[in-house]
């Protein structure tokens, strides 16, 4: 019997637009720069993006976005509105 072989797909690691490995937590502007937001307000639009359900942990003062949660946002986010 012959067996169907199947080819695994490897997704790359996120990496940030300088080509380096996105950090496993990112700071706010890390996450500006690396969904390449370019509004006159980022900060406003990573707000709109927590109200929306973007998870955030929140250490001391410092805010900080998990990688796998801004990815799995990202994913929400196209299925609910796909283009």
């Amino acid at each position: 019997m012959r067996t169907a072989m199947t080819q695994q797909q490897t997704i790359p690691p996120p990496c940030m637009p300088d080509g380096r490995p996105a950090p496993w937590l990112m700071t706010m502007y890390e996450l500006i720069d690396f969904l390449r937001i370019k509004t006159r307000h980022p900060r406003d639009t990573v707000a709109q993006m927590r109200k929306r359900g973007l998870k955030a942990v929140q250490v001391s003062r410092n805010v900080y976005f998990q990688v796998s949660d801004v990815l799995e946002f990202l994913r929400a986010e196209q299925e609910r509105n796909p283009r």
